[in-house]
Parts: structure tokens; sequence; C-alpha cells
């Protein structure tokens, strides 16, 4: 039996549940909508103030990736990592928020290459496996059971089981705060050739992973956005307007 996500606020997600495990599919409330279908807007209980690590735990699903490198001997190591993120567009970058002391770090420092690979809901437990042991002076992609294809452009390789596979060239590291961040400009791309294999989620805290399914009836996409957008506009007092009548060049973003 489904236990229903339970209403936590405008825009809330929630986890589905099966025979107690859970499945990471997110139920997302119609922006601005409360439970009963009313609007949010000029309500002052809808948030309360809380500690960020709280406010952060309501921040699933995220995504997770693994990252991939080879070491000199050309031993092949793997980890997952979440803090991750597309950083440009014109040349492709990619960010990974990645510890000083992980193996995958200093194998990234001394060779300058690795592989980022969005895995597939398939590989749920290997990602879980990755995370738990170090890869220093071991296999981990054997013990694993991780299935591997040669890339094209970097020593590292690809993983065939995964969604989609980045190869990447070091760019710079950056120090803002307690993680580096690890910047990858992508030389290369390949993508499953099964298009029907979906995309692995962190949907909870305390590292469960699942499949993320989108519920039709909560999508809103481009076009009816900008169509209210324009029926607002047309409904707005001119004395709204920024420079009352003139739009701000903002006003879109």
């Amino acid at each position: 039996m489904e236990a229903q996500p339970r209403w936590a606020g405008p825009g809330a997600y929630g986890i589905v549940t099966a025979r107690g495990r859970r499945l990471g599919i997110v139920r997302c409330h119609g922006v601005g909508a409360s439970e009963d279908g009313a609007s949010a807007q000029g309500r002052t209980d809808v948030q309360r103030k809380t500690t960020i690590a709280t406010a952060l735990r309501r921040r699933f699903p995220e995504q997770v990736v693994l990252v991939v490198t080879r070491d000199a001997g050309g031993r092949a190591n793997v980890m997952p990592v979440a803090w991750t993120s597309i950083v440009s567009g014109d040349p492709p970058m990619l960010l990974l928020g990645i510890d000083e002391a992980a193996y995958t770090y200093e194998l990234i420092r001394s060779t300058g290459a690795f592989v980022v690979a969005y895995p597939s809901e398939q590989m749920g437990a290997a990602v879980l496996q990755a995370g738990a042991v170090h890869g220093r002076g071991r296999d981990k992609l054997a013990e694993i059971g991780l299935a591997t294809t040669p890339a094209r452009r970097v020593a590292a390789p690809l993983l065939a089981d995964a969604v989609a596979n980045f190869e990447c060239e070091l760019v710079d590291i950056l120090r803002p705060g307690d993680c580096p961040l690890v910047v990858g400009r992508v030389l290369a791309a390949h993508v499953n050739t099964d298009s029907t294999v979906q995309r692995l989620c962190v949907v909870g805290a305390g590292h469960v992973l699942g499949g993320v399914r989108v519920l039709e009836d909560t999508v809103i996409r481009p076009e009816a956005a900008r169509q209210r957008a324009a029926g607002l506009r047309r409904a707005r007092p001119a004395g709204m307007l920024a420079g009352k009548g003139r739009t701000s060049r903002h006003e879109a973003h």
C-alpha cells in the first residue's frame, strides 16, 4: 500500500513508499497553491524560521554523479559526488565539490582528467558501495562490478551502464569554503543507447537513493508560463510597472 505524500507547504516534495521502501517519486504541489488549492499569496503562516541544517533537509531530491579517475599505474577509481553543477555552457564545464582527503581529488590534481557519469536507477547499490570504501590500493570498480568502456579523450574509463558520461579536463580548483570545487571542461560526451534508462537521484537524508518520476498534473511548461505572465502584465495597473509604465529590463527575470 503506498503512502501518499504529506502536505508540508507550497511546492513541497513528498516521497512515496511501497512495502517500506523509498521509491523517490516526487509530488510537487502547484506553485503558490495551498493544500486546498487556495493561493498562498499574502499569507504569513506558510514559512517559519528554522536552522540552516533543518532547511537543507528539504532539498531532496538532488542529483548524484559518479566521478571516475585513473592513476599513473592504469588502475581506475570511482567515487560518488552529490555537490555538482553545470557552470558554463560555452565552453561546457562541470563543477564538483570533492573533499580534499578523497583519493579521487588527489588523482584529479595529479592527472588533470576525469569522467563524470550520471548513474542509472539500476546502479544504486554500486553507488553506495563506491562511497563506502577508500580507493587507494584497491580496484573499486572490479570489486563493485561496474562495467567500463574506453573513453576517447581521457585515460579514465566510461561507465557502460550509466545514463551519460562526460570526459573532462581539469580547468581550475576553487576554494570559497571548506570544500574544494573542481571545475572541469567537457571534452566529449556519451549517452546510453537505451533511451528508457533513467537517472538515479538522492531522495532522502542518509544517502537514500531512488528514481524520480514526473507527475503530469504538476507540470507547467514554458509556453503556459509565458501566457500566464502575459495575462498578469495586461491586468497589472500601469503604476505598478517599473518607472510608471516603463517595463524594467529585469522584470522578466
